[in-house]
């Protein structure tokens, strides 16, 4: 945690090196902040449970109410990382997003700032399982992996082409 205050820009490569380790730990700390009633609050979601977390955020399987009832990726900044830049980073990711109209692409559907300042931003729920897992469940040949491959390449060249570098994406 102090590592990641004074280098925030390397907080991709500490997760990246402790994914594994990390996952298993964060998981089980939103689960008993959940049981225990300690989840954030976010005005007309409730958050279910935690589905990622990256160097600056941690996205949570969310339920919206109001004006629609209807499942949401809900990205809030982690509350240990409140420095300017990293405020800026997350506004950033959060613009970059709101830009992209691609049908592989989850949309930024809601964003806001939570009572305790916090800010969040909500995307559609692209529910599934790793690509590589969907492969290998499907049985896809080679040809068809590699169509996949090549929706994928799409998205990533639209993000290319509005200026956005993801700089994170993983094989699987």
């Amino acid at each position: 945690d102090e590592y990641l205050q004074r280098f925030p820009e390397q907080a991709g490569v500490v997760v990246g090196v402790f994914a594994r380790d990390a996952k298993t730990l964060f998981s089980s700390e939103a689960t008993v902040a959940i049981q225990a009633g300690m989840a954030p609050e976010v005005a007309n979601f409730r958050l279910i449970k935690e589905i990622g977390r990256g160097g600056m955020g941690v996205v949570w399987l969310a339920e919206q109410d109001e004006p629609v009832k209807r499942r949401v990726a809900l990205k809030l900044i982690r509350s240990e990382l409140p420095a300017n830049d990293v405020l800026a980073r997350f506004e950033a990711e959060k613009q970059a997003l709101a830009m992209m109209d691609h049908p592989n692409i989850a949309r930024v559907l809601d964003a806001g700032t939570t009572d305790d300042g916090r800010p969040y931003f909500v995307m559609e729920l692209v529910d599934g399982v790793p690509i590589t897992q969907y492969c290998d469940d499907h049985k896809l040949s080679v040809d068809e992996r590699l169509k996949l491959f090549v929706s994928v390449c799409k998205a990533v060249q639209h993000a290319h082409q509005k200026g956005i570098v993801h700089r994170d994406l993983k094989p699987s």
